[in-house]
């Protein structure tokens, strides 16, 4: 039987696929802030799916803000490192998931919803923020961790299951 919640998934020993964002994008979504990751190519994946903070650091002029916020957001983000496990529950063109009635202008700000750009959001229904971030080596698109770092993600996972989130109405 496939897993169908994270809970499911934290009951079995099912891979999970991994996506590396960029700070302060992927604290965002591990904290609560952030339930939709906008990218510009689509995919028919469904399920858990590990948030990874990128190794490199954006610069100024990509993260968007002040000097100042740019130093505090960078000095206490980690990087190279999971941060939690979301449900990955679709994957719909922007201009679909901003008319959803959960969409809010506070989640707007954490993604690129330009119309008619042919962008998606990675639509996310549940979230469990690991403890402490787990070292991972991140890639590009949705990937496959080694055996050794989908243990230490599903095992950290596992000693935060009273933590996890649902985001209710996703898809």
């Amino acid at each position: 039987m496939s897993a169908r919640s994270l809970a499911d998934w934290l009951d079995g020993l099912a891979p999970a696929r991994a996506i590396s964002l960029w700070q302060p994008w992927a604290s965002a979504v591990a904290l609560g802030l952030k339930s939709v990751e906008t990218r510009g190519w689509a995919t028919a994946y469904k399920g858990p799916l590990v948030v990874c903070a990128s190794k490199r650091k954006p610069t100024l002029a990509e993260f968007g803000g002040s000097p100042e916020s740019y130093a505090a957001a960078m000095a206490s983000a980690p990087f190279g490192a999971a941060v939690c496990v979301v449900w990955m529950a679709g994957c719909q063109p922007v201009e679909s998931v901003v008319r959803a009635a959960w969409f809010s202008e506070s989640e707007r700000e954490w993604g690129d919803y330009t119309a008619g750009a042919g962008r998606y959001g990675f639509v996310f229904s549940e979230r469990l923020r690991l403890a402490q971030p787990t070292p991972v080596t991140g890639r590009q698109g949705l990937f496959a961790l080694s055996p050794a770092e989908s243990a230490e993600v599903l095992l950290a996972a596992r000693d935060r299951r009273s933590s996890l989130i649902t985001w209710e109405g996703r898809l």
